[in-house]
């Protein structure tokens, strides 16, 4: 049987319910065309953190503290 967190449509719905219930929570909705990067594997993103600037209108993974905790490449 395979393991699914290797089923990117299934994690990907997961992703969506939960991102459905945080935006209803806080009241922000995200807006995206093409900006989506799935992991091969989910803990590649173990340590992922966010730009904190709500004034910009971007949300926006910190890439670079991402590959210095880990030592990947995005």
């Amino acid at each position: 049987m395979s393991d699914p967190n290797d089923d990117v449509p299934s994690r990907y719905s997961a992703f969506l319910a939960e991102l459905t219930e945080i935006s209803r929570k806080h009241g922000i909705a995200v807006q995206a065309v093409g900006g989506l990067y799935i992991a091969a594997d989910p803990s590649d993103y173990a340590d992922i953190t966010y730009v904190a600037d709500h004034t910009s209108g971007d949300l926006l993974p910190d890439w670079d503290r991402l590959e210095a905790s880990v030592g990947m490449k995005a």
